[in-house]
């Protein structure tokens, strides 16, 4: 026993080049990936909130539009408000693009006008489709009729009020939807234009908070409530799911493919030779069988090791840090890594042996 525990450290000091680099491109790649990703989401959110307005109770709830559907059944049964940033507007005239934050709301909530008048159940009822537009959107605006139209994702919607203040406001560059008359052509460009990740604020009262969670916002996603102190209002948070996440996390896949090809190339390599030059001194295929076990268990102690300090760093790192930015690790990322680490120790194990029992190390000498 002690005589096998000590060839098993004189073979982690042998390998150790090449077993540690192994596991060390698994852990880069998987923490790159994890850690961008982190940031990635954490940049959008930051961008998303320059635009928040202030509410006394705000549930923010960052999730992906799974159906045109919903966004009216999320709201259907609640007086509250629909808030998706950065969704680009486009002008009859020239089809030129822009930058601006819609806002689909119910006709009870009252926002900042210049002029023009706010939508009432009877213009709901008559199911024309109205808008409330920014100041610095006029310009994109165009009249028909004696009245004025704008354009958005290729429906017209009647302009029946001017947003904004005599100052610089965040509403003179937003546009106000109903959900009464919300255009199928605005929730399904939504979807076609891969709008995933949408961060979605539902403003509400304080007597509304548990009732929006439990009824609507539980059975559906996996959120985190936390009643937050911050600008005294109550947060419902979750994780931002981005579609090109999977992209991201391709590249990466990838990186780390190539890595353990090279690196189990040449661990491959220096132990077919090995075991030729132990079959030139008289071993026989039980014992290379044997010494390629031996080496293959060293490698599997080493990057256990490894790994469990990977998971203490991350499990660190989540406690203090994502917790505070409501991010959360991504374990079907570690499964796949698990997964890909697992498969290339299945390649190093059967591919020596294959070659040393159907082929035989004297074959190649």
């Amino acid at each position: 026993m002690i005589h096998w525990l000590q060839s098993i450290k004189i073979e982690c000091t042998r390998y150790r080049i090449s077993g540690i680099a192994m596991i060390t491109c698994l852990v880069i790649s998987m923490l790159a990936s994890q850690f961008g990703i982190l940031i990635f989401r954490n940049i959008l959110n930051e961008s998303h909130d320059t635009n928040r307005y202030d509410y006394k109770y705000t549930i923010n709830l960052s999730t992906a539009i799974q159906s045109k559907k919903d966004i009216p059944n999320l709201t259907s049964d609640l007086n509250c408000n629909i808030k998706i940033p950065w969704v680009m507007a486009y002008d009859n005239a020239c089809q030129a693009s822009r930058i601006c934050t819609v806002i689909v709301s119910s006709y009870k909530e009252k926002y900042p006008l210049l002029s023009g008048q706010y939508a009432d159940s009877s213009m709901l009822e008559a199911g024309t489709p109205i808008i409330l537009i920014g100041k610095n959107d006029v310009k994109y605006a165009y009249k028909k009729n004696n009245h004025l139209y704008y354009k958005l994702f290729g429906q017209p919607y009647q302009v029946i009020g001017i947003l904004g203040s005599e100052t610089s406001s965040i509403f003179d560059d937003s546009i106000v939807l109903y959900l009464d008359c919300l255009g199928s052509n605005l929730e399904q460009s939504l979807l076609d234009n891969g709008k995933a990740g949408i961060t979605i604020t539902l403003e509400s009262d304080q007597s509304d908070v548990d009732e929006i969670y439990t009824q609507y916002l539980l059975p559906s996603y996996k959120i985190k409530k936390e009643i937050a102190a911050r600008d005294s209002s109550s947060y419902l948070s979750s994780s931002v799911p981005f579609r090109n996440e999977a992209e991201y996390c391709a590249i990466i896949f990838l990186f780390c493919f190539i890595c353990l090809s090279i690196v189990i190339r040449f661990w491959l390599t220096q132990r077919i030779h090995e075991m030729k030059i132990r079959r030139a001194f008289g071993y026989s295929n039980g014992q290379l069988l044997f010494c390629l076990i031996r080496s293959i268990l060293s490698i599997v102690l080493v990057s256990s090791l490894i790994f469990l300090i990977c998971l203490l760093l991350l499990h660190t790192f989540q406690k203090n840090l994502m917790e505070e930015y409501h991010l959360f690790f991504s374990f079907d990322i570690a499964i796949i890594y698990c997964g890909i680490f697992l498969f290339s120790l299945l390649l190093i194990c059967v591919r020596p042996i294959y070659l040393l029992l159907k082929e035989g190390i004297t074959a190649r000498l």
